[in-house]
């Protein structure tokens, strides 16, 4: 899906991946066997990543500014409900295939939603980018009826750079852009490398701490859970706060830094509530950069290359995610200092590194992979830009 999307509409490919998670979710439910039990199971897997990922992009183009921060950790809020109904659900449907039922059938109404004409539109930017300028027309002069800041001539003036930037992608219509793009020059490929790693990190040391929570954090498991749950909420507040008046970059690091810490200094501490508010500390930290790296993430790539850019993340940081449970169950069971050494030292190299990422905040985001090349090479280590010497 996120190579599709590249050459398909935004809206199609959500719809597409709506439709993949209810057919499979619902099949799953009547499997005959364990094989064909784990095959359907993987392909939930794969049409919800798609969806999630097309979801967030789609959304995250729709707006600007201090909006786009809002919406971002908005959907994070949305994962925070869906952590805690989801065991109200297992509770009440205690059978895994009425449960697997009870979430799947639910999506159905998205489907419709999303199926209705009109009803939700296309990604203006990306109909921009991709040259249809008058759908895109179409869309912005809807938004602004429906928002009351209709324009004077009721028409939508397209600055002359848009256009500019059109003509140069239907002259090159027929070369493809791909992943493989954003690797060709050192300046977006070492941004590449780095968002890569912050996802793999971040995924492989929050489902470390939840899978792991009746282990690796000291405590009641039920009790751990609902604290974790309520950390999701502090964790997204608190980060909306960061991303407004720290920018993306300081914030990015500054709690991947202190989750980092908190997770190292367990193994200094030797009472069990220390250990577990210092884990939880940690927790809530690596939950909070975890929200961080999607927008990053969304704002650091062009937008012709946006999904792709994304989804290599999402696919990177799912080897975090295969990873983290033997990290914390296996390796756990033979050096019980060895999981929080790890996820806190991973944590700690993936702030530091993304201090060598560009900062998004109140800047102009690239389109095009020229664009992209250029904004990551105005990366700089310093927080402060040095002021020009007036003579």
């Amino acid at each position: 899906s996120n190579c599709l999307i590249h050459f398909y509409k935004r809206k199609r490919m959500i719809l597409i991946s709506a439709l993949s998670v209810l057919f499979f979710g619902v099949v799953i439910a009547f499997s005959p066997s364990m094989i064909v039990f784990m095959i359907l199971r993987g392909c939930v897997a794969a049409s919800c990543t798609a969806l999630f990922t097309c979801g967030f992009v789609y959304c995250m183009e729709l707006v600007g500014g201090k909006w786009s921060t809002l919406v971002s950790f908005g959907l994070g809020y949305s994962w925070a409900v869906g952590y805690i109904t989801l065991p109200l659900i297992a509770w009440a449907a205690p059978r895994w295939d009425h449960l697997q039922l009870a979430i799947s059938l639910p999506i159905a109404l998205f489907v419709v939603v999303l199926a209705i004409p009109s009803l939700v539109p296309e990604s203006p930017k990306w109909l921009i980018v991709n040259g249809k300028l008058k759908e895109a027309e179409e869309i912005i002069i809807k938004a602004e009826e429906e928002n009351g800041k209709k324009s004077v001539t009721g028409e939508v003036k397209v600055d002359t750079t848009v256009d500019e930037k059109r003509d140069k992608i239907s002259s090159n219509k027929d070369e493809t852009v791909t992943l493989l793009d954003l690797f060709k020059s050192s300046s977006l490929r070492h941004c590449t490398i780095i968002m890569n790693y912050l996802w793999f990190t971040n995924n492989l040391v929050y489902y470390g701490l939840t899978l792991n929570a009746g282990k690796l954090i000291p405590g009641n498991l039920h009790t751990n859970m609902i604290i974790s749950a309520v950390i999701e909420f502090l964790a997204y507040s608190v980060g909306i706060i960061a991303f407004l008046y720290l920018g993306r970059r300081w914030s990015t690091s500054s709690f991947m830094i202190f989750g980092g810490v908190s997770l190292l200094s367990t193994s200094a501490v030797s009472s069990i509530t220390g250990k577990a508010v210092l884990a939880q500390l940690g927790k809530f930290a690596i939950t909070a950069s975890f929200a961080m790296v999607y927008q990053y993430a969304a704002e650091m790539f062009p937008t012709v290359v946006r999904n792709v850019g994304v989804g290599s993340c999402s696919f990177f940081s799912r080897f975090g995610g295969i990873i983290a449970p033997f990290v914390g169950r296996e390796l756990g069971s033979l050096i019980p200092i060895g999981p929080v050494l790890i996820f806190g030292l991973t944590s700690l190299l993936g702030g530091f590194l993304a201090l060598f990422l560009p900062e998004t905040k109140n800047s102009v985001l690239p389109n095009t992979i020229e664009e992209g090349e250029q904004f990551c090479n105005k990366t700089q280590f310093l927080c402060v830009k040095k002021k020009e010497i007036l003579k």
